[in-house]
């Protein structure tokens, strides 16, 4: 009889619960379906805790993960402002607001959370990035693993106080991390007193699907694009920290020469905010956008559902980020065999080498920008060079030493 119940236990499909953080489809949901997929397929009950709609939800509801809600008001979101885009300066008002609105969603999370572990009881909680701490939190009092996958750095605050905070909480609250890339390892790492150990860099993910290459004459067929023009993408929409103001610029620069060159700025737009900063750059952004608008050489488009078939009908894609934070695009781009140009930050220069797998331009220095393109649109060889070894970059690293099978191989080690 014993035997028998040992054997219905070990049959019970254990159970994961993520957290999610973000509102809309992103890159890290993109990163997140590869991780939910290798749960599912080693037979785990997969839960999601998110405050996606209906439509960026359906993908992962599909793949057979169950999804639990949560508010997307402001006043119960769960997602900690910790982020690196939220170091405003010390005793500012949107300092001030920013700590009291933490502490607001600390509770709300903790309940939140703490609601679901009770209710679905699992065996693991996975946080997608860290600014839900207050998951690891529950999972402590809970007495279950966590897992937190650093998609980011996290603010530093006056003095470091703030990242010392928040590192060691990080430090002390998880059984395991997964830093995105070396920056998020650094960070994390200085504030370890042996040195982290608990942690494996585990960078973006990219499936086989993301090799697929399609027929580019084809797409531009169907994406009513020019066929005998090169062709300049950018996901970046209109937001500060994706840097559209410099491409915007640079197209302005390219399209007084007439050259043979045709753009497209795809993404969200982000209009306002609680920061002068982010309204200011709003504006210089869309009165910049004015000038080439109605330019036959260029094409404002939306978010975009499939971007690979998009990358598969460019020629080249700029990630002009102005914060450093790893570009999920460029990785895809080079999936699709395509020349990249980036801004020069600390995180571009852990995966890109220049003039090997891409180019690299000063933030805010629009000729430069202009002139990269121009030269990657004119050197054939240079750009066979970029997209042949950015190819090998992604085969041989974004895709065989990323299975997120590690994942599971860590919590297993713990049982």
């Amino acid at each position: 009889m014993k035997n028998n119940f040992k054997k219905i236990i070990l049959k019970t499909p254990r159970r994961v619960l993520f957290v999610d953080h973000d509102m809309v489809k992103s890159g890290a949901t993109i990163s997140l379906k590869y991780i939910v997929d290798s749960f599912l397929k080693n037979n785990f009950d997969v839960f999601l805790l998110t405050r996606k709609n209906d439509k960026d939800c359906k993908v992962l509801h599909e793949a057979g993960v169950k999804i639990l809600k949560y508010s997307n008001s402001a006043f119960k979101s769960i997602a900690l402002s910790i982020h690196f885009s939220d170091d405003f300066p010390f005793l500012s008002i949107n300092w001030l607001i920013t700590n009291c609105k933490n502490i607001f969603r600390a509770v709300v999370g903790v309940i939140t959370i703490g609601r679901v572990v009770k209710k679905i009881k699992p065996d693991l909680i996975y946080l997608n990035e860290h600014n839900l701490l207050t998951g690891s939190f529950v999972a402590k009092i809970f007495g279950i693993p966590s897992f937190m996958h650093i998609r980011s750095k996290f603010i530093e605050g006056k003095f470091h106080i703030r990242e010392f905070l928040i590192a060691k909480s990080i430090l002390k609250l998880n059984d395991f991390i997964f830093p995105i890339s070396e920056v998020e390892f650094k960070q994390l790492n200085k504030y370890a007193k042996i040195g982290l150990r608990n942690f494996e860099i585990l960078p973006e993910f990219l499936s086989e699907k993301d090799f697929e290459l399609f027929d580019s004459i084809k797409l531009r067929e169907e994406l009513r694009l020019p066929k005998d023009k090169k062709i300049i993408l950018s996901f970046g929409g209109i937001d500060i920290l994706k840097g559209s103001l410099d491409y915007i610029n640079s197209i302005y620069i390219l399209n007084k020469n007439k050259n043979d060159l045709f753009f497209l700025l795809a993404g969200e737009i982000k209009s306002s905010g609680l920061i002068k900063e982010v309204n200011d750059y709003y504006l210089k952004t869309t009165n910049a956008l004015k000038r080439i608008e109605y330019d036959e050489n260029f094409r404002l488009l939306g978010f975009i559902e499939n971007s690979r078939k998009l990358l598969s009908a460019i020629d080249i894609l700029v990630s002009p980020i102005t914060t450093s934070h790893f570009s999920r695009p460029i990785i895809e781009a080079w999936a699709s065999k395509k020349a990249i140009i980036t801004s020069d930050t600390e995180h571009s220069r852990t995966y890109i080498e220049e003039r090997k797998t891409g180019l690299f331009y000063d933030i805010g220095n629009t000729e430069l920008l202009a002139d990269n393109i121009l030269e990657l649109a004119s050197n054939n060889l240079l750009y066979q060079t970029l997209s042949v070894n950015g190819y090998e970059k992604a085969k041989n690293y974004y895709l065989k030493e990323s299975n997120p099978i590690k994942i599971i191989n860590k919590f297993n080690a713990l049982f």
